[in-house]
């Protein structure tokens, strides 16, 4: 979720502070649920580098809402063997973020056009929310109130105060344009304000 939207608009803003330097530490189409294909724990030391971020936003799992295979055995999504592998997985990867003292800004994933996809969505999010309370480093923060519409629901396009209508998705109806994103920005830059070394 991090590489269409976020992170684009999250770089922008981050040279107008001198200050900021921003490290480049994520990867389209993965998550948690393949680590056969990409392992985050394993490669995100690697992807920051020599780099020991005080501050990571994570924003992950659009990729994980399928079964497992864990040897010779398949997990179905959302049973308890599932939610237990994957709530380990969530824990893993939340050591390694955050082992060398880096605040971490978890982004929940937003509904989705899709309203099956979307409960899928949102069943992953509670599970996070649960894993990630026993990390006091990571803060978690919920896009709908930013990217969703009046009632929840899920919101391709949106008139700002000039009346310009604004994409706020892509067109597969799951990741953040960046108009979209820029209405989370708010939200992402008050809080590294908050958590910055020195403040």
């Amino acid at each position: 979720m991090m590489a269409v939207g976020l992170a684009p608009v999250l770089r922008r803003s981050a040279t107008r502070d001198s200050g900021t330097r921003f490290v480049r530490a994520y990867r389209s189409g993965t998550g948690l649920g393949r680590p056969d294909v990409f392992n985050w724990p394993a490669q995100y030391p690697q992807l920051v580098g020599t780099a020991q971020p005080d501050i990571v936003i994570c924003a992950i799992g659009a990729n994980d809402a399928q079964n497992f295979q864990v040897d010779r055995n398949v997990y179905l999504f959302g049973t308890p063997e599932w939610k237990q592998i994957y709530a380990e997985r969530i824990r893993e990867f939340a050591r390694v973020l955050t082992r060398d003292g880096a605040r971490v800004l978890w982004i929940g994933m937003p509904v989705m056009r899709d309203s099956g996809f979307s409960r899928r969505m949102a069943s992953i999010n509670e599970l996070m929310i649960e894993v990630l309370a026993e990390f006091p480093q990571v803060a978690w923060i919920d896009p709908n109130p930013y990217i969703a519409g009046s009632n929840g629901n899920f919101e391709q396009y949106r008139q700002n105060q000039l009346g310009k209508l604004i994409r706020l998705r892509a067109d597969d109806g799951i990741h953040f344009s960046e108009g979209g994103a820029t209405y989370l920005l708010p939200a992402i830059s008050a809080w590294m304000e908050r958590v910055s070394p020195g403040d």
